[in-house]
Formats: C-alpha cells, sequence, structure tokens
C-alpha cells in the first residue's frame, strides 16, 4: 500500500471490478478514455486474471483514506524495466471527488512509487488534445510536452490528436 495525506493506492482487487465497469461505463468518463466500447463485468474479469500474471501493469485503487472507499485507479502500463520506462493511466471514477486535488496527489504518489522503487527513469502519458483537466494535472505534476499525434484516436465520429507528455525522474524534485 502507498499511504498519503489524503489518499492511499492499493492493488486493485477482484472486488473492485464491479466498481471499475461502472467508472468506465459513464458516459462523461468514456468520452475522455481511448476505448470506445461499453465494458462488461466478463471482459473485465478476463482481464484481471491476465492482469495477476502481466508484470508490464501495476494498478492501483485510489481510496480515500477517510471514507475508506474506492474513488478510481490510476497506474502503469507497458512498463519496460530494460528501458526503465511505463505509460501512465489514471481515472477518476467518483465523479463528486473531481476537482478536489485527489488525482494529483495520487499522481504524485505513483511518481514517487515508479521513480524510487520500481527504478524506472520515464513515465510517458497519452492525452486527448482536448482534455484540458488532464494536460493541467499532467504539468502541475511536472509533465511536460513532447509532441501531439494527429488526428491518432478515431472516437464520436471523428479523429482527435493525442498530445504525449512525459515526466523524467532526474526532472523531479524528489530526494528520497
Amino acid at each position: 500500500m502507498i499511504i498519503g495525506k489524503r489518499i492511499f493506492l492499493r492493488e486493485v482487487e477482484e472486488a473492485d471490478l464491479d466498481s471499475i465497469v461502472k467508472w468506465r461505463n459513464d458516459p462523461e468518463i468514456l468520452r475522455k478514455l481511448f476505448s470506445y466500447l461499453p465494458l462488461c463485468k466478463v471482459k473485465q474479469r478476463k482481464w484481471y486474471e491476465k492482469y495477476l500474471d502481466d508484470d508490464t501493469q501495476q494498478i492501483f485503487i485510489i481510496e480515500v483514506k477517510e471514507q475508506k472507499t474506492p474513488i478510481g485507479t490510476i497506474g502503469l502500463t507497458n512498463i519496460d524495466y530494460k528501458n526503465q520506462r511505463a505509460e501512465l493511466a489514471i481515472m477518476i471514477g467518483e465523479k463528486d471527488h473531481w476537482g478536489r486535488g485527489l488525482g494529483e496527489e495520487a499522481l504524485n504518489l505513483l511518481v514517487k512509487f515508479a521513480f524510487n522503487e520500481m527504478n524506472l527513469r520515464k513515465i510517458k502519458a497519452l492525452v486527448f488534445s482536448d482534455n484540458d483537466k488532464a494536460i493541467k494535472l499532467y504539468e502541475e505534476c511536472g509533465f511536460k510536452e513532447e509532441g501531439i499525434l494527429r488526428e491518432e484516436i478515431f472516437k464520436k465520429g471523428k479523429f482527435k490528436d493525442v498530445v504525449v507528455m512525459s515526466l523524467f525522474r532526474r526532472n523531479t524534485h524528489e530526494k528520497e
């Protein structure tokens, strides 16, 4: 478990699958994800079964300490230990927790863990160019834009640009 001031990150468990399906099927959240198909519990369970044996992913549930309630997920995918890099994935699924700084706290906890415990040197984030809130969050946590993948993802009847952002361990202020 990774403990912060207001939240902690814990390993995703089978009991979390219903919440994840609910969050990922919310139209407002789905609009910001690269996936476009509704998600059923059977597919989520199959993902989870594969995930248990997959060392290229590390996914956490974001849980509010005082309420002991899950509010979203954060993790690293496409972990490449040889080249010491991974891709970021974050989703605050409980909308009543949006705008409270919990995503920023979760992201800072994950970054510190990735650089100091997993010995990664680079974390990459891919985000739709019109997802201003996510881009602002990444920038506040030190991520810099690397470039734009033009017309990369087909979503809602049109191709959308994707911003590539990254954070290097050497650019963080963590000393621990």
